[in-house]
């Protein structure tokens, strides 16, 4: 579920057409590529005004250096470095963006019946994702883990906007919905700058702001998750998020056996009702949550789950025997 520390194939493959304007002052398309959190993410902004899109380029990328340097665990400067390490020892004071991370990690706790769980570092720490040697680990230690997995059990201070794990051995960890909020981050920053035309890709995380150059929504493809080279369908949409989540994002494999890093929080095992899901709405937050939590679900009870929550445009499941199913998809879905 949250994010190892590897780099993982981006899964949502961009299908936009190069952009070009007519007039005095002719469009044109400004990019950027950077690092952060754990993948390479592009911006696209298409201006008239080259300083103000190098502006937004900028401030994209501050957005996503900003929160990771909040949320990334494995940096021993890092606000939930401090939280995990003052667990079962003290609170911890953090910046507002931390603590409506962690605030919005346990509230989708509850209102996905523990599918997400931000409290799930302690087990992916025993499957190794993110290093050299990554291993099944033994049932009773997975047990073990999942007894430190509580998220009802964090303890939030909003006056004193404070967090603390009350239990020794308890890791946060914000894999799972860290990208989407520096996602929406930035797409503020970019309306804040009047840029109206922009596309921002973050390891599968794609945002879309208003239209291509021709005025037609933005296309993203969706990758086929038995196909590398494949793309499983075309969606389009304007100010929009649409996320996914799969399968063969990061995974090893043992006796041809492929375990991924989507762990079910009630087995603490890799979740194996989905091969790929894929949530469109306009909060890039939420749909990463829900592009977790749906997957871990699977199909049936996925859609369920999502026709009860509210602001979500639509979603794309695809089972593990390659059938796609979806809630709400003709406005979106180009091909096939």
């Amino acid at each position: 579920m949250p994010e190892s520390r590897t780099v993982f194939f981006i899964c949502l493959m961009i299908l936009a057409l190069s952009l070009s304007g007519c007039g005095q002052r002719e469009l044109q398309t400004y990019s950027r590529d950077f690092f952060a959190m754990d993948t390479y993410i592009t911006c696209k902004i298409t201006s008239q005004d080259q300083a103000l899109a190098e502006r937004g380029l900028g401030a994209v990328e501050k957005a996503f250096v900003d929160i990771d340097s909040l949320t990334n665990r494995f940096d021993q400067q890092s606000e939930l470095q401090l939280i995990n390490q003052n667990a079962g020892i003290a609170p911890v004071k953090v910046s507002q963006d931390t603590f409506t991370l962690v605030k919005t990690g346990v509230e989708w706790y509850q209102r996905t019946d523990g599918a997400f769980n931000i409290l799930i570092g302690s087990v992916m720490d025993l499957w190794g994702f993110g290093t050299d040697h990554p291993a099944v680990p033994g049932q009773d230690d997975v047990k073990q883990a999942l007894s430190k997995a509580d998220c009802s059990k964090i303890v939030l201070d909003e006056a004193k906007s404070t967090v603390f794990l009350p239990e020794k051995g308890m890791i946060l960890d914000l894999g799972g919905i860290a990208k989407g909020y520096a996602t929406d981050k930035a797409v503020s920053t970019l309306q804040e700058l009047s840029i109206k035309n922009a596309l921002i890709n973050a390891g599968g995380n794609v945002y879309v702001l208003g239209n291509k150059a021709d005025g037609t929504p933005w296309r993203v493809g969706v990758q086929d998750p038995r196909n590398p080279e494949g793309i499983k369908a075309v969606l389009q949409g304007r100010d929009q998020a649409l996320v996914s989540s799969g399968d063969y994002q990061r995974y090893f494999e043992v006796d041809g056996v492929r375990y991924h890093h989507i762990i079910d929080p009630q087995s603490g095992f890799p979740s194996r009702a989905s091969a790929g899901t894929t949530v469109v709405m306009e909060s890039a937050t939420i749909a990463d949550v829900l592009s977790t939590a749906l997957f871990i679900k699977g199909p049936q009870k996925g859609l369920e789950m999502a026709a009860d929550m509210p602001g979500v445009g639509a979603v794309m499941m695809i089972s593990t025997d390659g059938q796609m199913v979806g809630r709400n998809l003709d406005q979106y879905i180009v091909q096939p």
